[in-house]
């Protein structure tokens, strides 16, 4: 093949054509098996990592993570140097590339001598560099003297693994086009796409607090509304209590066997004579009684969450039977409603005057942190129910997700799940919404994995045809293909309804949209992080690949 001739970015300069002897094959490239042949290809990646992960770690030990991160930057930027000096009449201090290379090749890694191979080893060099500056700045979020340095630090170094696989990605196909075009600006261009192909991989964080820190703020805030001698009226405890009742005999408590004493709580019927189990829903039934028997006057709200958190134990008890747990965790839901809902018209403050002033702005408060925290368990509960089917059945979590709110938003859904629904916010109903739809990109992710794992490569198909034949790919490893291409378009699926289920959970958490500086803080990473990573190593080989003497 003839030598391919590169011109320097810098049109003043010319620079001697870069030469790739090896993709003339010699008879030793001819002999050599399949299985060398690929044990070739982890070599040249470990060969293109070496020198940036060895940088950063003789950086680190002389002048910590500083070092470290300028260590694993030295190489780029001493080439980067040498080229410019090179580029004056009569000055040549050589290339400290080529040094490198001469180095790795004493030291035992084999020369790349194909395309693929070159490739793998320029992926090596961008994953390598990226990985030991992203640890390297998270080290240094946790040493730096001042605020800003931190927080700079915390920022650039987010989600290490996704930073590394970009630009490990963007490398390595910024060296492959630009020997199979012969321009880099064109390699610079497809590494740059290429690496930010993994933007949908990109993990949002979780931010505020669950629904049980959210139950105790609210707990707090109610402590305090107590301790003003603040309570809940007598006609507001039994109406509460009667909604509960009702609640409890649409669920289909059981009292067949029963019937209410003078003091209006369930009893045995005297009349059921021989009857060996007087209910099958007795928990349900001691707590009904509960707060019937609380009922007879006015009640703290510390007294009434007191009686949920009872209830609520119950839930987790193994001992307690199915049934019970669902009619129980009905009448907790009415609870809920009724303390994320209470007016300060409906507290007294028996024989100490008039409601304080400040026990409203408190109420308020309070209210608001305590429905949240019923709209936030409902979200982790169908998450939670999500993941353990997805274990059970393999599935995915994420549909499974999906279904459980479909359930939810249909507007033929049961009546409870209308009334679960309906407690959302426009916002939250949005955010829903938008996680059973999917979007485009998610979507046609999905239907690229559906069409691909049904798509069949015979064997014996020629990768010649294809044009890649002097990468290094045989014909057969091409049936390997299609189900390759199925399982990363499934991850990157995933991976966007992923986030859009953590924006849901922030949603929630929040009780609105994050700010930039908490998105900052979490760690949610942004495209313009992905392109920076993507973009450095591609840069690098498109503007210093053609600059580098022969490996």
């Amino acid at each position: 093949m003839a030598d391919k001739q590169y011109e320097s970015v810098t049109p003043r300069i010319t620079v001697k054509p870069k030469k790739y002897e090896s993709l003339k094959p010699r008879a030793v490239d001819m002999e050599r098996s399949l299985a060398e042949k690929i044990g070739r290809v982890p070599s040249s990646i470990a060969r293109g990592a070496a020198i940036p992960l060895t940088g950063a770690a003789v950086g680190g030990a002389l002048a910590g993570p500083p070092g470290a991160l300028a260590g694993s930057m030295v190489l780029p930027a001493a080439e980067l140097v040498a080229s410019g000096l090179n580029m004056i009449p009569g000055v040549d201090v050589g290339s400290p590339y080529q040094l490198a290379q001469q180095g790795l090749t004493k030291l035992g890694f084999p020369e790349p001598e194909t395309t693929l191979e070159r490739s793998a080893q320029a992926v090596g060099e961008g994953a390598g560099g990226a990985y030991s500056q992203a640890k390297s700045l998270l080290n240094l979020a946790q040493t730096a003297k001042t605020p800003a340095g931190r927080q700079i630090s915390q920022t650039l170094g987010q989600q290490p693994l996704l930073q590394t696989t970009s630009a490990g990605i963007g490398a390595g196909t910024t060296q492959a086009v630009t020997e199979k075009t012969g321009s880099p600006m064109a390699g610079m261009g497809a590494g740059l796409a290429a690496g930010l192909s993994m933007l949908p991989f990109a993990q949002k964080g979780r931010l505020g607090v669950g629904s049980q820190q959210l139950k105790n703020q609210a707990s707090q805030i109610y402590q305090e509304i107590d301790n003003l001698g603040v309570q809940v009226g007598r006609t507001s405890v039994k109406d509460l209590s009667n909604r509960i009742e009702n609640i409890a005999k649409q669920a289909d408590i059981d009292t067949d066997f029963m019937i209410k004493n003078q003091n209006g709580v369930y009893v045995k019927n005297p009349e059921a004579r021989g009857v060996q189990k007087i209910t099958n829903t007795p928990e349900s039934i001691a707590e009904l009684n509960s707060i019937i028997v609380r009922s007879k006057g006015p009640q703290s709200i510390k007294q009434i969450e007191k009686q949920r958190q009872s209830m609520s134990d119950k839930l987790g008890d193994p001992n307690v039977s199915k049934n019970d747990k669902r009619i129980i965790g009905q009448m907790i839901d009415e609870i809920d409603d009724f303390l994320g809902n209470i007016d300060v018209n409906q507290l007294e403050r028996t024989g100490l005057g008039q409601v304080p002033a400040n026990a409203k702005d408190l109420l308020n408060s309070a209210r608001s942190m305590w429905k949240q925290s019923a709209k936030v368990r409902k979200i982790e509960d169908i998450f939670q129910s999500a993941e353990v089917r997805s274990a059970a059945t393999r599935k995915d979590k994420f549909q499974a997700i999906k279904n459980k709110l479909a359930q939810l938003a249909d507007p033929e859904a049961s009546a409870k799940n209308r009334k679960i629904y309906n407690t959302f916010s426009p916002d939250e109903k949005a955010e829903i919404n938008k996680l059973i739809d999917g979007g485009v990109g998610e979507n046609f992710l999905r239907d690229i994995s559906s069409f691909t794992s049904k798509f069949n490569i015979p064997l014996g198909f020629g990768a010649g045809s294809l044009g890649i034949g002097s990468m290094g790919i045989s014909g057969g490893g091409l049936a390997a293909v299609p189900p390759i291409i199925s399982g990363i378009s499934s991850m990157g699926a995933s991976a966007l309804a992923r986030n859009r289920a953590t924006g849901l959970e922030n949603l929630m958490r929040l009780g609105r949209q994050p700010t930039i500086g908490e998105r900052v803080q979490a760690g949610l990473i942004n495209p313009a992080l992905v392109s920076t990573r993507a973009g450095f190593p591609a840069l690098e080989q498109g503007l210093l690949g053609p600059l580098k003497p022969n490996q």
